[in-house]
């Protein structure tokens, strides 16, 4: 039975290969189909590197400032077309034992590059362009730093708490 059905199907796709006009005897009808299919823009977004650690742990980091090393293919874009990225954090000031603080979003300083081509905006919770690109490629690469520049490393003094966090949103928009 199983060499059987494997015949069917390979003379159903034989069939199907050759065509109805090869088939089709004088005098009976025959109809061709056209089949067209269209092929829809598909863009994705992947975020490597899901948590990001930024430590002001020494006396040099709180006078000098503190970064992540480059994180590369922190963002990866699959598409064919242009597109860009936007950035947006969901609160203004971060959020310490889920209680907000009174430490701005705006501390941190986002460094992004792709190809030849580098931005860096400061966070907010109002969407801001992070890159655009032009490529074209397939598979994009967007490597990203996080830094929290020497002048705004106060903001985070004398505070109750120890630990920071936000929620950052990254939207890809094609063009």
């Amino acid at each position: 039975l199983h060499f059987k059905m494997r015949f069917y199907k390979l003379i159903i796709f034989i069939f199907l290969l050759l065509g109805l006009d090869s088939i089709a005897q004088p005098g009976i009808g025959s109809a061709k189909a056209l089949i067209k299919i269209e092929f829809e823009d598909v863009y994705g977004l992947n975020i490597n590197h899901p948590e990001v650690n930024l430590d002001i742990n020494t006396i040099e980091k709180f006078t000098q400032g503190t970064q992540t090393n480059w994180l590369n293919s922190h963002l990866v874009i699959t598409g064919i077309k242009s597109f860009e990225i936007s950035i947006k954090t969901i609160q203004s000031n971060f959020v310490s034992n889920n209680l907000e603080t009174n430490v701005a979003v705006s501390n941190i300083n986002v460094n992004a590059r792709i190809n030849s081509k580098t931005n860096s905006i400061y966070l907010s919770d109002a969407s801001q362009i992070l890159i655009r690109e032009n490529s074209g490629s397939m598979i994009n690469y967007i490597d990203v730093n996080y830094k929290i520049p020497p002048e705004n490393t106060f903001a985070f003094i004398n505070s109750p708490t120890n630990t920071f966090e936000t929620l950052i949103v990254y939207t890809l928009i094609p063009n």
